[in-house]
């Protein structure tokens, strides 16, 4: 259940940004992305090491996990955590 107190939201700036992106290839052994920035959304995807991602300029903080989450929208849509990617 999302729990929208534990996250700090995004501005109008990061929201115009998120458009945006960059594309690296992971290389990690695999990255979980959910359908939203927290441990408590469900994985709907998971990412094999080497694959190209475009992730956005959106990064939110997720309070309740204490990790930071970044949104991509290539090879799907959705968060993954900033840390197994790597960047």
């Amino acid at each position: 259940m999302e729990n929208k107190e534990n996250m700090t939201p995004l501005s109008l700036d990061e929201m115009e940004q998120a458009s945006g992106g960059t594309e690296i290839a992971i290389q990690i052994l695999k990255a979980d992305v959910r359908s939203g920035p927290g441990l408590n959304y469900p994985v709907i995807a998971t990412l094999s090491s080497g694959v190209t991602i475009n992730y956005t300029n959106a990064v939110v903080t997720n309070k309740e996990d204490g990790k930071r989450w970044v949104m991509i929208n290539r090879p799907t849509h959705g968060w993954v955590d900033e840390a197994e990617l790597g960047v």
